[in-house]
């Protein structure tokens, strides 16, 4: 039995409104048996009171605010080890402007230069945001993006993820993000620093053979992928990334 889950999100707790079956069952089991767990997610744009909040909304109980980490925290996080500069330009939504004022930030317009440009997922993103990004990164700024999610589920189908996003950026201004979110090996070390937990004591859950399960494999933690979102296990062999156990779903754990 591990000590702590590390449970991905979209794909595998839900798909934008529509709440993944067994999803709700595997969370109960977990607070009713006292295992911990965190709900590990390269989704930048909430903050953990904005995604207890919609996961409420799809009936989920007992989860706390602190039973989240984000990649807008670990991106946070990160960068404030690098230097004392704190100037960022921010295309992305309340999470990653929250995680970024909780490390000491100043969040700038585009009046002034940034140090940093940070990207994470904004649904209301538009060409003059990211063109505003593109000139503070011409004007010397750091490209950190959050995560280079290709694209996200939701109930009705794919839409464009933040890492189609960070790769414009980097195509546009001939530079390379600052990776952070999964299968970085940067989420999970800043996941540790702030869980004060051990990768051997750990196990990541998730949809994504990719991000989810190349994460979890390249720090040589215990990997489960669950065929409830992205990737089916027939695909472990094309992408020559294979999980520790795979499940149906969330009910095979239980």
């Amino acid at each position: 039995m591990y000590k702590t889950y590390l449970i991905d999100l979209d794909g595998t707790m839900y798909a934008g409104t529509r709440r993944i079956p067994g999803a709700k069952e595997f969370i109960d089991h977990l607070l009713r048996e006292g295992i911990d767990f965190v709900l590990f997610t390269n989704n930048a744009s909430r903050t953990p009171k904005q995604a207890k909040e919609h996961m409420e909304k799809l009936g989920f109980e007992g989860i706390q605010e602190e039973h989240f980490f984000t990649s807008a925290m670990a991106a946070a996080m990160y960068v404030r080890t690098l230097s004392d500069k704190n100037k960022v330009y921010v295309v992305g939504q309340e999470g990653l402007r929250q995680a970024l004022r909780e490390q000491g930030f100043k969040l700038i317009d585009e009046s002034e230069q940034a140090d940093y440009v940070f990207v994470g997922l904004d649904r209301s993103g538009t060409y003059n945001v990211y063109s505003a990004a593109v000139r503070q990164l011409v004007g010397g700024a750091t490209l950190v993006g959050t995560n280079n999610d290709r694209f996200l589920l939701q109930e009705d189908g794919a839409y464009l993820g933040n890492g189609s996003v960070v790769a414009m950026l980097e195509y546009a201004c001939s530079t390379q993000s600052i990776k952070i979110g999964k299968p970085h090996r940067t989420m999970i070390d800043m996941y540790l620093q702030w869980s004060h937990k051990n990768i051997e004591d750990c196990a990541i859950i998730g949809d994504n053979l990719e991000t989810d399960i190349a994460c979890g494999n390249g720090v040589g933690m215990d990997t489960i992928l669950v065929e409830t979102g992205v990737h089916q296990a027939s695909a472990q062999e094309k992408l020559g990334i294979f999980a520790t156990k795979v499940c149906k779903d969330l009910f095979d754990l239980i």
